[in-house]
């Protein structure tokens, strides 16, 4: 299926049956190596349906109501940010317009108070995922729009108090984030590294002691 979706008369006539599986609550837990044909199947289905980001866009604003609990709905959201994750990993943004519409609800997202850890790791991820993917110009601006809410959520993720117990899930993932911004050299990060990363060179750590000792010459 993912060579027969080269041909664009392919996706046209099996669009509908491709968005049932990929919409499909289930559809992530396939297995990697199912995923990766996906990943080329979805490339070429939004070469045809260039309105899929907007779509799910739309779908993740329309979540939620006076009958939806609050769990339930940061649940879809969540799933839906998985979602865009997904595509914008298989095929980069179509303009500039898509990318600002994807700021908002990501801002949106880590502004919201009642996020649960599931929403913020899939958070974690589509950030990961626009790093990766947009090119230098784009990212230099889309960072300028959310480095502030996404450094506010890795502050938030390591600075664990005495009384409270790390998830640390949630802190791997900030992690890959670190890392991948370090990696990146991006500019707005590299201003605050301080608060994340120190320069070990030289020290000799001992884990039974909280203050690592200068290393014998």
């Amino acid at each position: 299926m993912a060579n027969l979706a080269e041909d664009q008369h392919f996706c046209k006539k099996y669009r509908i049956d491709i968005q049932a599986i990929f919409y499909h609550e289930n559809f992530f837990l396939m297995s990697e190596r199912t995923l990766r044909k996906w990943q080329i199947i979805m490339r070429h289905f939004s070469d045809s349906n260039e309105d899929l980001v907007d779509e799910l866009l739309l779908r993740y604003s329309q979540l939620g109501g006076i009958f939806t609990s609050k769990s339930s709905e940061n649940k879809q959201k969540a799933h839906t940010f998985k979602q865009l994750a997904f595509v914008i990993y298989s095929q980069d943004l179509k303009n500039e317009e898509q990318l600002d519409n994807l700021l908002k609800k990501m801002t949106e997202g880590f502004k919201n108070p009642g996020k649960d850890r599931v929403m913020r790791i899939q958070l974690f991820l589509l950030s990961r995922i626009i790093m990766l993917r947009l090119q230098p110009d784009w990212l230099a601006g889309a960072l300028k729009k959310l480095w502030p809410h996404l450094l506010a959520e890795l502050v938030s993720v390591f600075d664990v108090t005495g009384g409270e117990r790390r998830d640390y899930w949630l802190t791997i993932e900030g992690i890959k984030i670190v890392e991948l911004m370090s990696q990146l050299n991006i500019e707005d990060f590299q201003m605050n590294q301080w608060m994340f990363l120190f320069d070990g060179y030289g020290l000799d750590y001992n884990g039974s002691n909280p203050f690592p000792d200068q290393a014998a010459q």
